[in-house]
């Protein structure tokens, strides 16, 4: 393992619960049945019970573990896991745990050739101490392919895969993350694609203006149309604060309700989001 401190300005990370009060052992229990399958060679088995995030089994140093899979993270990151607090040095784990928000730096471990933030008290990530996973992959980990796909009916992501389909729309990077066109109530807009959030956020103004009382929207995602989509939030918002305070007040969001019933493909090459 090689240890490094940094940074000096933080990664966002846009995650947003639909289920706060998680039993972490039964959700443990849950994986653990659902992802006890043959291996994928180019990719991973996931799971989306309970907080509605794509879950993979990921194994560092020998132990197999639980990270979210978040295309609105920018780095990696670890939690306070046990877990984790196993395979990572106590002297170390016992710093990263002293550091506040405010603090403008964190600290990172290399394991198996892959950087991870520690953040064990979830301050810069999901705003929970107890999370029903040890960490979460973001886009420093899926950047390293030309293309990911997460198909949400078999429940895998795969890499570096031919196009799925001719229903392309374009993908561009602003402030490290990657957003979309799509049309919500037919007025056309942009928004982060965001595997970590459980519903859909609409914060452009143009955009707001056509939602009605019932607050449901149809989303138009190149020939893709998700119909009858809540506004009504149900759940706490759980997210760091920098997300809350900045990005998650100034840009659409689309997560889970769009992505749930398709197959979607993040293609970093050619700029292009694909989803059928």
């Amino acid at each position: 393992m090689n240890y490094n401190k940094i940074i000096g300005s933080l990664f966002f990370m846009i995650l947003l619960y639909g289920c706060t009060n998680i039993n972490n052992h039964k959700y443990i229990k849950i994986l653990n049945e659902e992802l006890s399958k043959p291996a994928i060679t180019n990719g991973f088995h996931f799971s989306t019970t309970l907080t509605h995030t794509p879950t993979i089994q990921f194994t560092l140093s020998g132990k197999n573990l639980f990270f979210a899979v978040d295309t609105a993270s920018v780095g990696n990151f670890m939690l306070g896991s046990k877990s984790i607090k196993q395979i990572v040095n106590k002297k170390l784990y016992k710093i990263a745990n002293m550091i506040d928000l405010d603090d403008g730096h964190i600290l990172s471990v290399t394991i198996d050739k892959n950087v991870f933030l520690l953040d064990p008290k979830g301050i810069f990530t999901s705003g929970l101490k107890r999370n029903p996973y040890d960490g979460f992959i973001g886009l420093t980990y899926l950047e390293k392919y030309k293309n990911v796909v997460f198909d949400y009916k078999q429940k895998v992501i795969l890499f570096n895969q031919k196009p799925i389909c001719d229903n392309a729309l374009p993908m561009y990077k602003r402030d490290n993350l990657w957003f979309t066109t799509f049309k919500c109530n037919n007025v056309e807009s942009n928004g982060i694609i965001d595997t970590g959030c459980f519903s859909v956020f609409i914060n452009k103004q143009n955009v707001k203006n056509t939602i009605n009382d019932d607050q449901l929207i149809n989303i138009k995602l190149g020939s893709t149309v998700i119909n009858n989509i809540s506004l009504k939030y149900n759940n706490t918002l759980v997210t760091n604060k920098n997300a809350r305070n900045t990005i998650y007040k100034n840009e659409n969001i689309i997560g889970y309700p769009c992505f749930k019933d398709h197959v979607i493909q993040l293609d970093f090459e050619n700029n292009v989001f694909r989803i059928k």
